[in-house]
């Protein structure tokens, strides 16, 4: 059974549709790696103390040409905020604990939902994405 991760940074359910910050289920299977920083869904890292991004493979890609055709390698990016500057190994870790956690769970695993309150890691404070299938 596959594994997903859940991510929602909206303040309010009425704004839970919202394409960058909305309810975001993304498979275990397509997570390509972290790292410190703010990622584009070129891959490009901008540096940022008090951030870091989970890369997938994109959930979809739209129809288009230069940045947003089928042909590109770009990724869907989720920024996770947290609170201590340069110390995003605790949360990756919990991250990765979560996933290793549940092999006999239902497969969905709450990494940030700022509604309910649920996150994976006490340092975490927002959530942000930029996904390659939406441009």
């Amino acid at each position: 059974m596959e594994t997903y991760l859940y991510f929602r940074g909206v303040a309010n359910l009425a704004a839970d549709d919202d394409g960058t910050a909305g309810s975001l289920l993304m498979p275990l299977s397509k997570l390509k790696g972290m790292c410190m920083g703010t990622g584009a869904i070129t891959g490009a890292i901008t540096d940022d103390e008090d951030a870091f991004t989970l890369f997938f493979e994109p959930a979809g890609i739209g129809e288009g040409d230069g940045d947003i055709d089928a042909g590109d390698n770009d990724v869907d990016a989720i920024i996770i905020a947290h609170t201590t500057d340069n110390e995003p190994q605790p949360i990756m870790q919990a991250i990765v604990e979560a996933a290793n956690s549940h092999p006999n769970s239902d497969g969905f695993i709450t990494i940030f939902d700022s509604i309910t309150g649920e996150k994976v890691h006490a340092d975490m404070e927002g959530v942000t994405t930029a996904r390659a299938s939406n441009d």
